[in-house]
């Protein structure tokens, strides 16, 4: 065998096939050009003298893999009995060896040039490029040493390593991250990779299968015609052990040892960091990289932990914890991506009260990283998902036992995340719902309602509006009869618009009278809760109702329904009300708001709280915390006009009541929320709403939105007077007017 005919031989020259065939040197050339074709498909991508596998895993693989392909050869070739089948298997796994230069191919760096799932699909191509190349020179050497027929030939090689490829595929859902062809490519892991790698495997499978059936076929087609008998198959017998292709082979693994050392240098600082990460040593590793530049680690950057497995994801939380505040920004960088896979995983995961620990470390000690807020809202949905599992208010309500305690969120193990970022309240939000229907009841479901038969019970017209009377069905199903009657109020300005112009409008709910809705009309003898008219005057369109129990409902039974409190039907019907405002065709559906005093007041907030449409608020001596009402004494809200269930679970105790308006008004962020909280009130302590303000404000101060919330406290009783209500007024303008060009 000459040095030329190794080279001759990986383009398929017949001759150089014969002469390899019957060398003795060929399987230690062989052997040799076996460990260049593993350095070339490992040296960027593994700390190759931390392991054996790189090496021992290839010659391994071959031997089964050439081992395979040669019984196929003898059944399909049959080939004529020699002195020895193992000299004959020698033969052959020496021509089989002899093809591993292709896989030096497996040495382009992809990884240093693209990202990481174009540089699979490369790496990937290239793998089928050298498995094409060998079975074609195998086949060429096949026909070249039996002068068996070329399809013959091609059968008995490509129909083992079909079997084999298909066995491979069908291995990669155990195989966990090993996957075969990742381990036959050198290619990495990294996501979105994995996910590509996954798909290819079902994709080999099928195309495997396609082919193996196809070639039986063929076989038995071609034995049918032909009467082929084969040549003796050679084995070694002529040449030194030692010649001039072995020293070539050495000298070119030099070389490649020589090619690999740049990126071995690289590949160990890796390895030391993934040792330090293996022994838990989260503060090491975390100093050790501080020391290093990007340049002296591979690229791209596989820093651990592997995110891919809960162990990965708890040391992940850990290592940020240990990261400094202001880590260097390749080191924030980088695992500002692993955060980003992380977040994507845990969202298709199961996920228990015992893997907490992950998601909690991510969301406290993730604003180490750079520009975590948008990471958190490019991750949206990944991230809403992951709370809604781990955030399940049925499981967590039982932590919260401060009411004031907003910008904490306590996951199912108890653990506790500071909310710094609006993505992080709604669960919050969420909770505070059901807190609040703890004490009401649950909000009904509005599905399947009967429509509202709008019916005009009068008209009448005014300077600056026209007021309908409308009667209104807000029942639930059609088993029950609930009719309300409502004040419509239209401007005049906008009557000659056609079509009609949408405006905005405001649901103007009243305090406790017996004139209900007719208070907010002024019909009262306390002319500063008429803000319904008044708003319509100003050119807003006004829907007033009647709270069960008042007005043209005075006679509504709160124990002959369904409705665990009045409070809840309350909100049932004011959302009810805004159903049928957006049905309207003269209403801007993107610009409603609420306002009220008293009853009204922290009716407005609980309507708000549970109808997002509603953009604004406004509530007149309406609310202060429980602690401070009465002197913490809520005997007043436990009436069956009102929350009976705090009487009766929960004993008249603020302490236990299990929501409270440092909650609802918080709930209403990042919408608009204006109090009228007078420093008399004699009802709602402005002591309370004070305690309670700077608290809420924090909420709003998340969201970016501090000027949306405002409280006065004017020098009055339980009052809404002129120049508040002015004040009030001009606020809602500003969040959904002004109506008025």
């Amino acid at each position: 065998m000459r040095v030329q005919d190794c080279l001759l031989y990986l383009f398929g020259n017949a001759d150089a096939a014969r002469r390899i065939a019957h060398s003795q040197t060929a399987l230690l050339t062989g052997l040799l050009l076996v460990f260049t074709a593993a350095i070339a498909r490992r040296y960027d991508a593994l700390y190759l003298p931390a392991s054996w596998t790189w090496w021992a895993g290839p010659i391994i693989v071959s031997v089964l893999s050439s081992l395979l392909v040669f019984i196929f050869v003898r059944r399909i070739l049959r080939l004529r009995k020699a002195p020895s089948r193992l000299g004959q298997y020698a033969t052959f796994l020496g021509l089989f060896w002899m093809t591993a230069p292709c896989a030096w191919l497996y040495a382009l760096p992809f990884e240093a040039h693209l990202d990481s799932l174009a540089a699979a699909q490369a790496n990937l191509a290239l793998v089928a490029l050298v498995a094409v190349w060998r079975v074609a020179i195998l086949t060429r050497a096949m026909q070249a040493i039996t002068e068996a027929p070329f399809s013959l030939c091609l059968i008995a090689i490509l129909f083992p390593a079909a079997l084999e490829a298909a066995a491979l595929a069908l291995s990669a859902p155990v195989s966990n991250t090993t996957l075969p062809l990742a381990a036959m490519g050198g290619i990495r892991l990294i996501d979105p990779s994995e996910v590509f790698l996954h798909s290819a495997h079902v994709v080999v499978f099928y195309v495997s299968l396609i082919l193996l059936i196809g070639l039986r076929l063929c076989y038995v087609r071609i034995r049918r015609k032909s009467s082929f008998d084969s040549a003796p198959f050679p084995v070694p017998s002529h040449g030194p052990v030692f010649s001039s292709p072995f020293f070539v082979a050495l000298a070119a693994l030099g070389v490649w040892i020589g090619v690999s050392i740049p990126s071995q240098t690289r590949q160990r600082g890796l390895h030391h960091a993934e040792s330090l990460a293996d022994q838990s040593d989260w503060a090491g590793l975390s100093s050790y990289l501080q020391t290093l530049a990007p340049q002296q680690l591979p690229t791209p950057l596989q820093l651990p932990p592997d995110v891919y497995s809960w162990w990965g994801l708890n040391g992940l939380g850990k290592l940020l914890e240990a990261l400094p505040d202001s880590p260097p920004i390749w080191i924030g960088e980088t695992y500002r991506k692993h955060a980003s896979t992380a977040f994507q995983h845990l969202e298709t995961r199961s996920i228990s009260v015992h893997r907490m620990e992950p998601i909690a470390a991510l969301l406290t000690h993730g604003p180490k990283l750079p520009r975590f807020p948008q990471l958190l809202d490019d991750r949206a949905p990944e991230l809403q998902g992951i709370l809604s599992k781990v955030c399940d208010p049925a499981h967590t309500f039982q932590y919260y036992g401060d009411h004031s305690e907003l910008l904490n969120l306590y996951l199912l193990d108890g653990s506790t995340v500071p909310i710094r970022y609006p993505i992080l309240w709604e669960p919050r939000r969420k909770l505070i719902l059901y807190g609040m229907e703890q004490a009401m009841g649950s909000l009904p479901k509005r599905v399947g309602l009967p429509p509202f038969d709008p019916e005009i019970v009068e008209t009448l017209e005014l300077e600056r509006c026209r007021r309908l009377t409308l009667r209104l069905t807000f029942r639930l199903n059609f088993e029950n009869d609930d009719r309300n009657t409502v004040y419509l109020y239209l401007p005049r300005s906008h009557e000659t618009d056609s079509p009609p112009r949408r405006l905005p409008a405001v649901l103007a709910l009243h305090p406790t009278h017996p004139l209900g809705k007719g208070v907010v009309d002024g019909q009262s003898e306390e002319p500063n809760r008429a803000y319904g008219r008044e708003l319509a005057d100003r050119g807003y369109i006004v829907l007033a109702p009647d709270y069960p129990s008042f007005g043209d409902s005075k006679d509504y039974d709160f124990k002959a329904v369904s409705y665990v409190s009045g409070t809840m039907k309350g909100i049932f019907n004011h959302i009810r009300c805004v159903d049928y405002l957006v049905t309207r065709p003269d209403v801007d559906p993107a610009r409603l708001g609420v306002i009220g005093h008293s009853l009204g007041g922290h009716n407005a907030i609980f309507a708000a709280a549970f109808d997002e449409r509603l953009q604004v608020a406004v509530s007149s001596c309406g609310w202060t915390p429980f602690h401070y009402y009465y002197n913490g004494n809520p005997t007043g809200w436990s009436s069956d006009r009102y929350m009976p269930r705090i009487r009766d679970r929960f004993a008249l105790d603020p302490n236990q009541i299990p929501f409270d308006f440092y909650e609802c008004i918080a709930a209403l962020a990042p919408r608009a929320f204006f109090s009228n909280s007078p420093l008399h009130d004699d009802n709602f302590d402005v002591h309370g709403v004070r305690k309670a303000e700077p608290v809420i404000a924090k909420v709003y101060e998340l969201h970016h939105a501090r000027d949306r919330f405002q409280i006065r406290h004017p020098d009055a009783g339980h009052d809404f007077p002129p120049e508040v209500r002015e004040e009030a007024y001009r606020f809602i303008d500003s969040i959904i007017g002004p109506p008025v060009e």
